[in-house]
């Protein structure tokens, strides 16, 4: 539902911390848009993964995808290599999801 404080409009809704959208070099050629995600590393610090995502699915995707990241971050990596084109994506492939680091982490 939807608040006013003064002249700010506020939607109140859930924001996942973990997942946000970001544009690179590549987004307004490609029409798309990086899907983020931060995650904890053993050394305590932080690292953000992220892979494209077309811009007229990324809306759609943030709300009901967020929970396969790793999945789809992998089938953006496979579908690049087997259409012989560069990966833009940093995820660690290959390596199973729950060694990546704690996932409830925000």
């Amino acid at each position: 539902m939807p608040t006013y404080h003064g002249s700010k409009y506020y939607h109140d809704t859930s924001v996942n911390k973990r997942y946000f959208l970001a544009m690179d070099r590549y987004s307004q050629g490609d029409e798309t848009m990086l899907v983020c995600r931060v995650r904890k590393i053993k050394d305590g610090g932080f690292v953000v993964d992220y892979y494209p995502q077309a811009v007229d699915e990324v809306q759609m995707y943030m709300w009901t995808a967020c929970a396969y990241f790793g999945e789809n971050a992998e089938i953006y990596q496979n579908r690049r290599r087997r259409q012989g084109k560069p990966d833009r994506s940093r995820f660690p492939a290959g390596t199973p999801w729950d060694l990546l680091g704690d996932e409830d982490s925000g």
